[in-house]
């Protein structure tokens, strides 16, 4: 039986849930025929780090039902932002406005 250290190019983003119970079942091959799952999602995931996306296999290789979106942070915002921002919205809402008004009096004539 190998230990995680002989066990060859294990990606990072493997769980080391996973990697323990495939070391304890023998093999990829062994541990995917136990869990019912294909041998590729398992060999995938431990050598690439690439994720199924469906949420039963998901569960069964040790990782979150849903895949976490990273949050990406707010530029700051410079000074006067907030005013320019609703002067360009009033903009908009007025021009809207107004082509509205153009176009329902023309439908009447």
């Amino acid at each position: 039986m190998k230990t995680t250290n002989q066990m060859e190019n294990i990606h990072k983003n493997a769980p080391r849930r996973l990697i323990k119970a495939v070391i304890r079942a023998g093999s990829e091959r062994k541990f995917a025929l136990k869990c019912g799952i294909n041998q590729s999602y398992v060999s995938q995931l431990l050598h690439r780090g690439i994720e199924p996306g469906n949420p039963d296999i998901r569960a069964k290789l040790f990782l979150p039902r849903r895949k976490r979106k990273h949050r990406e942070e707010k530029p700051e915002e410079w000074q006067g932002q907030k005013r320019v921002v609703k002067l360009i919205r009033r903009l908009h809402r007025d021009t809207t406005k107004t082509f509205k008004k153009a176009f329902a009096d023309s439908d009447r004539r």
